[in-house]
């Protein structure tokens, strides 16, 4: 496989995850209409962001700060920097005032971006860093179809 042919696939599918279908695309591979992470968290408030069903679910606000966080430590990695993982401090985040929402979501977006461009010139001659790019667009999907789930128990 060409190294173009997988970033392209790679951009396509990472695209879709955060922006939803592509203008003039005549579908998607894996979301509905427009249910992808950064419009999704555009349409919430705080309040609805910061919902918990229960004691064991954790809110759209948490699970969207630990993609930011995820993608984050990706960026780091891609600038040679080692940073230290905090897993647990990922999810702390559960409830969240209006500036914190709108800078999770200013964020997150941030972090998506600037991973989309170390995608595109990664080394795809290195496992580990074709499997970091690969994981997190797992990563994203996964937490899409929490935050989607989460969405519809407000």
């Amino acid at each position: 496989m060409k190294d173009s042919t997988f970033r392209d696939a790679f951009n396509v599918l990472f695209t879709e995850a955060f922006e939803g279908i592509r203008p003039g695309a005549s579908g998607t591979w894996f979301v509905e209409k427009q249910e992808c992470l950064l419009l999704t968290a555009a349409s919430l408030s705080a309040e609805q962001a910061s919902h918990r069903p229960n004691s064991k679910t954790s809110s759209i606000a948490a699970h969207l700060d630990h993609t930011r966080y995820y993608m984050s430590l990706a960026n780091a990695y891609a600038r040679k920097e080692s940073p230290q993982a905090d897993w647990e401090g990922s999810w702390r985040r559960q409830k969240v005032s209006d500036a914190e929402w709108k800078q999770i979501c200013e964020d997150l977006k941030n972090e998506y971006e600037q991973l989309k461009r170390h995608a595109a010139e990664a080394d795809l001659e290195n496992e580990e860093v074709v499997t970091a790019v690969m994981a997190n667009l797992a990563h994203a999907a996964y937490h899409l179809g929490a935050v989607q789930q989460l969405v519809r128990l407000i």
